[in-house]
């Protein structure tokens, strides 16, 4: 949960700005449920000072799969050219990508 309006909030995070968001988080919030955990990590997350709470909202930002984790399909050429016989020109293009 932040507490923030939502402008605020996308302009944080397109620029990536952890700072502001750190302040922003509310970790833990339970919206007056006592019974409703949000997380596991919610008690760890509230005891984090402004310097845990950046690094870990950063952490959200890193990249989900790096080139080798994607393989050779990113290559290929994309719906209906991947149902195609490759001429020439694309045998070409496609032996410089890899």
């Amino acid at each position: 949960m932040f507490d923030t309006d939502y402008l605020s909030f996308s302009d944080a995070v397109i620029l990536r700005n952890t700072k502001k968001l750190a302040q922003w988080w509310r970790p833990g919030y339970d919206f007056g449920n006592s019974e409703y955990k949000v997380s596991r990590f919610a008690e760890a997350d509230k005891k984090l000072d402004m310097t845990g709470r950046e690094k870990l909202l950063d952490s959200f930002f890193y990249a989900a799969y790096d080139l080798d984790d994607m393989g050779e399909w990113i290559y290929a050429p994309s719906f209906p050219f991947n149902m195609m016989d490759l001429g020439p020109m694309q045998k070409q293009v496609q032996s410089t990508l890899k």
